[in-house]
């Protein structure tokens, strides 16, 4: 009888334990889905037609990296990165980027550094990177799309397309996204003197440096909504050669630039005669509403060679904008702004502040499609 029981226990020992390794937590496989994304440049008037852009200088349309991050509905988590290298101009898109069936946030970025990858965890990671001005160069600006975030949750097994012009898409998303410059180009484009009929008549202006101060020294990569804010508030940027502008010409001497500074050095002489037709400087900067007070800023220094007076001029850019027919003030991403400059009888008078004695007219423009996705067969 002892012998039976003895024997008993160990086989319910066994079964237990044999219940015990079958029943405990098993890790399922992860489901996957995959999902493909086609992307196109913006254009400010939606023309969708192909070809060169006429607003674009060479190398500012080029795309040489699209990054594209996947995250959960709720953003608290990164479940899908896809990147790809010297995508094809006519056919920009992210394929076979590895995700998970479900409802996703999606953000595309175009010519970022590799080092802004899968070290971002979540949303709000990403949303608080920072660019800096000093990666916008004319052959590598910065893109971004809008955030995406979908209704329907994305297919296990399936090749989940997002802005393919053919094929089924993901809440009928079937128009390319559109990527969107995070700065703006700033073009000094004509200068010229009004002197006739005045004491300045026959006159000469040497333009001796051309700079821009209160430019913002970092954006953010992306936006909520399509073209919208990249701003950044006031306390996490610096402004670029900010201080001082106006108090004094050695200011501008030769080889005493702060390392930030945004000009160039000139001899350049215009008469009534003998204007500057052609743009004399090009740079970037990044979005300023002004909202801090401090919009940026065209800065000249000239001198009337007659009289050897040099004066410092400085004038807000875009300050006006609403009021000349534009859609915004200021700064803002993408625009493109060319100043023309003219000095009139008043702009070497003493007694005239700087802002009122130069004038200077702002002509606002958008860069335009280039590239178009292709459909897919």
């Amino acid at each position: 009888m002892i012998r039976y029981k003895l024997l008993l226990s160990i086989v319910v020992a066994i079964m237990l334990a044999s219940c015990s390794k079958d029943d405990g937590p098993v890790t399922p496989p992860v489901e996957q889905a995959k999902l493909s994304v086609g992307l196109q440049l913006r254009s400010q008037a939606g023309s969708k037609a192909t070809g060169d852009d006429p607003n674009a200088l060479p190398g500012e349309s080029d795309i040489h990296n699209l990054s594209a991050f996947v995250f959960n509905s709720d953003g608290s988590a990164l479940i899908g990165y896809g990147r790809a290298e010297n995508p094809e101009p006519d056919k920009l898109v992210i394929t076979d980027i590895e995700t998970t069936p479900e409802r996703v946030m999606l953000v595309v970025l175009a010519n970022i550094p590799g080092n802004i990858d899968r070290s971002v965890g979540n949303y709000a990671g990403l949303q608080s990177r920072l660019a800096d001005l000093s990666s916008q160069t004319q052959e590598s600006l910065t893109f971004s799309t809008q955030v995406v975030r979908t209704e329907q949750a994305l297919v296990k097994g399936e090749d989940n397309l997002i802005g393919y012009t053919a094929g089924t898409n993901i809440d009928n998303l079937s128009t390319p996204l559109l990527l969107t410059r995070i700065a703006a180009r700033v073009e000094m484009n004509t200068i010229e003197t009004r002197f006739a009929g005045s004491l300045l008549e026959g006159k000469t202006v040497r333009i001796d440096h051309i700079a821009l101060a209160n430019v913002k020294s970092n954006s953010y990569y992306f936006s909520e909504g399509d073209w919208g804010k990249v701003e950044v508030p006031s306390g996490q940027a610096n402004l670029l050669y900010g201080a001082g502008v106006t108090e004094a010409a050695s200011l501008f001497a030769p080889g005493s630039y702060p390392s930030d500074y945004l000009g160039s050095d000139f001899s350049l002489t215009v008469t009534d005669n003998t204007p500057s037709l052609t743009p004399v400087l090009e740079t970037y900067a990044f979005e300023n509403s002004a909202s801090g007070n401090d919009p940026t800023l065209l800065v000249v220094k000239a001198t009337l060679v007659e009289t050897n007076q040099t004066r410092i001029f400085t004038s807000p850019i875009n300050r006006n904008g609403v009021l000349n027919g534009y859609d915004h003030n200021f700064v803002k991403r993408n625009y493109i702004y060319r100043l023309h400059v003219t000095f009139t009888e008043t702009s070497f008078d003493p007694d005239e502040n700087d802002d009122a004695s130069l004038d200077v007219r702002v002509e606002v423009a958008g860069w335009g499609y280039v590239h178009q996705t292709e459909e897919v067969e």
